[in-house]
């Protein structure tokens, strides 16, 4: 009977009318799966999870301007990736808690680092919304006691949905989507061009920025590589939409990205995910990240070295202090 219930659990779990004969490893992942999701309950009732937060950076200067957040949970001392147990909480009932206490935290953390560094300027903080969260009927409100509750202005949320998510239930998305403008928050169109998106669903969507995807962006270094990130740049002209750039790992495809009116990026090549306490120390430091980073370095010590030679002092013997005072800048 057990391994009937067995089979049967797998069966549901692969989509309706099929069948599955039992075996001694589709119990195995029986009993894994249901482990997972009773370790998964316990972390959401104890708020066992880090957000960790991914600098946005404006092209031109190399300068951060916000964060995307986005959760990890490790479990028995190793990672769970969010593309295992995301969907797992969406289809235990649990991804409005989860999604709530991501919310939340992002917010306050965001608006405290708003408080302390008004010299860093920062103006947006992303946070990923599931379909599900989103039609919600209490979702709206959700997102405006964050808000109220961290003491942020609306305008610097951004809500963050893929395209193909927004697809499950457009009409009911859009509506949410509107009233979500009307408080003050921009909406994110996530993953942009790996969906299913209409052009006519697309226009009608109350949608701020378009997220182009890595996968587009990687493309960009193949040597006869489609238009793709020149059409979606010239959509989001058409649309009035801004746009942010996903995957940015090497400095060819920044300044290509550059070069084709992008203005906002994410990716390696300008910082990994980081950690509350390392992402506080780049909005401490408001410096730029990246190859201009590495730019402004350089002219800072060639202007080190200019004004030696002005004082007739040997910028030999002095460098060494030289670059130590921008190493710290």
């Amino acid at each position: 009977m057990r391994d009937a219930d067995t089979a049967m659990y797998h069966a549901k779990t692969r989509g309706k009318a099929r069948h599955e004969v039992f075996d001694a490893d589709m119990h195995a992942r029986v009993r894994d799966r249901l482990s997972l999701e009773n370790d998964l309950r316990r972390a959401i009732i104890s708020n066992d999870f880090e957000i960790v937060y991914q600098p946005i950076v404006r092209l031109t200067t190399g300068m951060c301007v916000g964060f995307e957040s986005l959760i990890r949970w490790t479990r028995n001392g190793e990672t769970v990736s969010p593309a295992t147990f995301v969907p797992i909480a969406e289809e235990l009932g649990l991804i409005d808690a989860l999604g709530t206490w991501v919310l939340q935290e992002a917010c306050c953390t965001f608006a405290d680092w708003q408080r302390r560094f008004p010299a860093a300027r920062l103006d947006c903080i992303t946070v990923n919304v599931s379909s599900r969260q989103l039609i919600q009927q209490t979702f709206v409100r959700v997102v405006q006691q964050a808000v109220h509750r961290a003491g942020l202005k609306p305008a610097d949320l951004r809500v963050e949905i893929t395209e193909t998510a927004l697809m499950d239930s457009p009409g009911e998305a859009a509506g949410v989507l509107r009233e979500l403008r009307d408080f003050g928050v921009k909406v994110y169109l996530d993953d942009f061009g790996t969906g299913y998106s209409s052009l006519s669903h697309l226009h009608k969507l109350p949608v701020d920025a378009l997220k182009i995807d890595r996968s587009f962006v990687a493309s960009l270094l193949l040597p006869d590589r489609p238009a793709i990130v020149e059409s979606i740049l010239a959509l989001a002209r058409t649309l009035n939409t801004s746009v942010v750039a996903e995957g940015i790992e090497s400095d060819v495809q920044a300044r290509e990205l550059e070069r084709l009116g992008c203005t906002h990026a994410q990716g390696f090549l300008f910082s990994r995910p980081l950690t509350t306490a390392l992402a506080e120390a780049v909005v401490m430091a408001n410096q730029p990240l990246g190859p201009k980073a590495d730019k402004r370095n350089r002219d800072l010590l060639y202007s080190e070295r200019l004004k030696l030679q002005q004082l007739d002092v040997d910028p030999v013997r002095q460098e060494a202090g030289a670059a130590s005072r921008f190493a710290r800048a």
